[in-house]
């Protein structure tokens, strides 16, 4: 995998994914607050996409603000849904983190923006889950696709509606209102527009990566972000 963007491509920034490998080595960029997190880990996998995660949103936004990474600072926003402090007089850039597996997911954005990733697997109940927070055609159809194809099915419907999720700041309270609310078709589009609560959103299936499904949400259609592996 690349080594992190460095600062000039960073700074012109429109919208970007970055995919990343949890074993890959990341600056020593975190905060105390954030290495006493990482120390409370009990798996060494937990711990070390908490750091790989970390360490790509402060050295992102640092090259894009054209700071130390040290220097970044984050509040609270909507619903719990951390936040970047921008320095005076520059507009806020929206970011969202996600791991699964052996990869970390994270997005960065001028609109609001939600990323996930999951490792797919068949442990799951997944046509019991499926009622909690697919639409009915889409449990009728996740029902009736064969077994082998189901999980991947599964998955990238779950991907799709969690970064959407997560780019509006409804979290999983907001499940069973899209459920009835959203439909994303079989199997999802690659790229669309859905309209939540009269608001329309860019959403992206992007393509499987070592078993893992991806997707992208974004505040505004027109953004169109550049997917980087690292």
């Amino acid at each position: 995998m690349r080594a992190l963007c460095s600062r000039s491509r960073m700074t012109s920034m429109i919208a970007t994914v970055l995919l990343a490998d949890a074993a890959m080595a990341v600056p020593d960029c975190l905060s105390d607050d954030e290495r006493v997190r990482a120390a409370r880990f009990r798996h060494d996998l937990d711990r070390r996409r908490f750091t790989v995660g970390r360490s790509l949103v402060r050295t992102t936004l640092a090259a894009h603000y054209g700071c130390q990474p040290s220097a970044i600072r984050f509040r609270t926003g909507r619903n719990d849904k951390p936040e970047v402090e921008p320095p005076a007089g520059m507009p806020p850039l929206h970011f969202n983190v996600s791991h699964s597996g052996d990869l970390v997911l994270a997005g960065f954005a001028p609109c609001e923006i939600g990323v996930d990733v999951e490792q797919v697997r068949d442990s799951v109940d997944l046509c019991n889950v499926a009622t909690e927070v697919f639409s009915t055609n889409e449990q009728r159809a996740l029902t009736l696709t064969p077994e082998a194809e189901r999980a991947p099915l599964f998955f990238r419907l779950w991907t799709c509606r969690e970064a959407l999720l997560k780019a509006s700041g409804a979290g999983l309270s907001g499940c069973s209102r899209l459920r009835d609310e959203l439909d994303l078709g079989l199997p999802p589009a690659d790229d669309q527009v859905v309209i939540v609560d009269g608001r329309a959103w860019r959403l992206m299936s992007l393509p499987f990566v070592a078993d893992h499904a991806l997707a992208v949400a974004l505040g505004d259609p027109d953004v169109t972000p550049d997917v980087i592996f690292l």
